[in-house]
This record gives structure tokens, C-alpha cells and sequence, in this order.
């Protein structure tokens, strides 16, 4: 059991880190940075809502209804480039700015930096 957050770095840039949790259960190790330049991070759960066995919706984890019905993890990380000025115009991309666990909502960003979604979706099958 490990956790993933985001915090500044001492470089004073957005990371992903990890803190991993000791396998002889002698508690939390050392916070390591794993990835400079994660702006943010997302992750939803794909819920089965009827009972017939795929995902019906994907939902933050405060919305999930019913944690047994959930088949998918959905992990979205926004990665941004340390240079600004990279970039002629503002990037545009696709993100849930709404909380509906769904990235259908256009930004732009308020920098000339290169922006990146990288999103992965993992099936539960062991359910």
C-alpha cells in the first residue's frame, strides 16, 4: 500500500511522489519524487450501476455509490514543460474541471508552457 500525491519540489515545481508504506508493516518510508512537472492529478472510479458487469459511469470517490460495484480505476496526470514560452499561443486541452469524473471540459492555459493528459484506465477483474 503506497500513496501518490502531488506537492512542490524543492525546485519549487509540481511533482508526483510517492510514500511507500514498509511490507514488514514497520510504517511509512521516506517520500520519494517519482515525476517533475505533474501539474495535476485525477482519479475515478468506473462503477457498474445496473449489476450487467461493465462501467457505467466514472465518479470521484466522494460520488461513488456502492465501492462493490466498482470495475475501473481511471488515473489522469497533466504534465506541463518547465520552460514557459515554449509554446507560440496558450495550450488548450481536455480536463474535469466540473467533478462529473468525466474530462470533457476545454482549458486553456494560462502560460505558453507544453501541456500533456496522460490517462490510463485499469480494470478490476479480480472483483
Amino acid at each position: 500500500l503506497d500513496l501518490y500525491y502531488l506537492r512542490t519540489n524543492p525546485a519549487g515545481r509540481r511533482a508526483l511522489y510517492r510514500l511507500p508504506w514498509a511490507r514488514d508493516g514497520g510504517g511509512w518510508g521516506a517520500a520519494e519524487e517519482l515525476v517533475e512537472g505533474v501539474e495535476a492529478m485525477r482519479i475515478v472510479y468506473g462503477e457498474d450501476t445496473n449489476g450487467d458487469g461493465p462501467v457505467d459511469v466514472y465518479r470521484l470517490a466522494g460520488n461513488v455509490s456502492d465501492w462493490a460495484r466498482v470495475r475501473a480505476v481511471r488515473v489522469s496526470l497533466l504534465l506541463a514543460s518547465a520552460e514557459n514560452g515554449l509554446a507560440t499561443n496558450p495550450q488548450s486541452y481536455f480536463w474535469d474541471t466540473d467533478n462529473d469524473g468525466e474530462p470533457d471540459n476545454q482549458v486553456t492555459a494560462p502560460d505558453r508552457r507544453l501541456y500533456l493528459v496522460f490517462t490510463s484506465t485499469f480494470n478490476l477483474r479480480n472483483r
